[in-house]
This record gives C-alpha cells, sequence and structure tokens, in this order.
C-alpha cells in the first residue's frame, strides 16, 4: 500500500505527542503534524528536482545521446511540475493548519518552500524566454543567458535550502545514503 510507510512513521510521531495507541488516517493528524508531512514531501520533491537537473546537467557535460538527453530531460520537467504542486500542498496546509512556529523545522520548512517558489519561477521565466525567442540577436541571447543563470542561481539555494530542512529533519530523507554523504 503506497501510503503506509508514510502513515507508518506519522503514527509514530503522533503517539510520541499523544496518549492516544488508536489507529488514524491523514485526517486525524494534528494540525502542526499534518504541515510537518508537507514539509517533508516538499522536501523529498525538491531533493528529486535538483537530483534530476544534476543528472541532466552531468549528461549533458558527457555527451550523452540526444535521446538520453530528451529523457533525462522530459522525467526533471516532471519533477518540475511535482514541486509546483507539493509546494501548493506546503502552502495549502499551513493556511488550513496554521503555522509551526515554535517547532525547531518551521523556519527551515518556510525557507524550503520560498527557495522551492523561487526556482518555479525561475524556471517558467527560462521557458517563457526560450520560446519567444525568435531572431537570435546578441541581445536577446545575452537576456536569454542571464535568464538560464538566474534558474542556476535559484536551483542552488534550493539545494542549499535542502541541506538546512536534512539537518534539521533527516528523518525525511527518503535516502539514508544521500544524507550521510552530505
Amino acid at each position: 500500500m503506497p501510503g503506509a510507510r508514510f502513515k507508518s512513521r506519522y503514527s509514530r510521531m503522533a503517539k510520541a505527542t499523544s496518549n492516544s495507541s488508536q489507529t488514524f488516517d491523514d485526517s486525524e493528524l494534528s494540525p502542526t503534524l499534518r504541515v510537518r508531512a508537507q514539509a517533508d514531501q516538499l522536501y523529498r520533491t525538491a531533493s528529486e528536482c535538483v537530483r534530476q537537473r544534476e543528472r541532466y546537467a552531468h549528461l549533458v557535460a558527457s555527451s550523452a545521446s540526444d535521446s538520453e538527453l530528451e529523457s533525462t530531460l522530459r522525467l526533471a520537467s516532471l519533477c518540475d511540475e511535482l514541486l509546483e504542486q507539493a509546494v501548493q500542498g506546503y502552502e495549502d496546509a499551513v493556511a488550513k493548519d496554521g503555522g509551526a512556529k515554535e517547532e525547531s523545522w518551521w523556519h527551515p520548512a518556510n525557507s524550503l518552500w520560498l527557495a522551492s517558489r523561487e526556482y518555479g519561477r525561475r524556471h517558467r521565466e527560462v521557458d517563457e524566454s526560450s520560446r519567444k525567442l525568435g531572431a537570435h540577436s546578441a541581445s536577446k541571447l545575452t537576456e536569454l543567458a542571464l535568464q538560464y543563470d538566474l534558474e542556476a542561481s535559484a536551483l542552488l539555494a534550493l539545494d542549499h535550502a535542502l541541506a538546512s530542512y536534512r539537518k534539521c529533519c533527516p528523518e525525511a530523507e527518503h535516502n539514508k545514503r544521500r544524507a550521510q554523504a552530505s
């Protein structure tokens, strides 16, 4: 069952904060745990997004075949879409359940949310600029290069926000070996 591990982990968190030993579904999580669950999901989605972008960059640098580049870019684009959904899910959870300002993970989670939004915005701007590029004048190419640099900077900021969240919430990591390597 896809959500079994998720429910298991958060049921342990809920049991640690309450005396109840009953089973529950996601709607029975406390507001703080629902926001935390969304923050963890945002973390994992952003982590995969960064990983796929790094993978694509390495393949470009190693002169991989066009078909491999195309399939990797499609996967990275899907990760970008999923990141936008995770950002929206986190925003909705915070709007519905309120914040968790007293929690140690609250500020790193918000930093991750802001970095994810900024990366998404920069990525959309690059896509729009690339589509609008008609004649290849020097000024248009310079503008596009600047947009790509800003997107790369936003991706780096996202990676830094991931590291900050990983430091305070290592249990959110889906791949323990990667967390240990950092």
